[in-house]
């Protein structure tokens, strides 16, 4: 039963997530100070349709936490920061009146996801108070 001092103390190896759509992308590819602003939005919504928007489910509009497995969880978090980061971008549009059409989309994709987050709740909301009248 001698356990040795050096299996002690070894540090614990980091599990590293493969798979997220939430992994950050390098800001080196998107920050650029030579080029108009609306080349500048582009890449930025090219970024976040292909890292967030393809990824929003089509039934609830929530956005999953996985998207490497067959696992159907969505968290009110991620998709509440999903959803602030299109209506920021879809506020970006706004600003500067040359969309083709991207405005409307971020837009509705956060509307949508607030709309599910608040579907969800009011489904439980007779779980919590039956939960509440349990606990009394």
């Amino acid at each position: 039963m001698a356990v040795s001092v050096a299996a002690v103390a070894q540090p614990r190896r980091e599990v590293r997530r493969l798979g997220s759509i939430y992994e950050p992308l390098k800001l080196s590819n998107l920050q650029r100070e030579d080029e108009p602003l609306w080349e500048k939005l582009d890449r930025y919504y090219n970024a976040v349709k292909t890292t967030i928007l393809n990824y929003q489910s089509p039934t609830t509009g929530l956005f999953p936490v996985k998207t490497y497995s067959n696992i159907k969880e969505a968290k009110v978090r991620d998709s509440l920061y999903c959803a602030a980061c299109g209506w920021a971008l879809a506020m970006a549009y706004r600003r500067i009146d040359d969309d083709l059409g991207r405005t409307h989309e971020l837009e509705h994709s956060a509307i949508k996801c607030m709309r599910g987050i608040l579907y969800c709740y009011m489904r439980q909301a007779d779980k919590e108070k039956d939960a509440s009248v349990l606990r009394a």
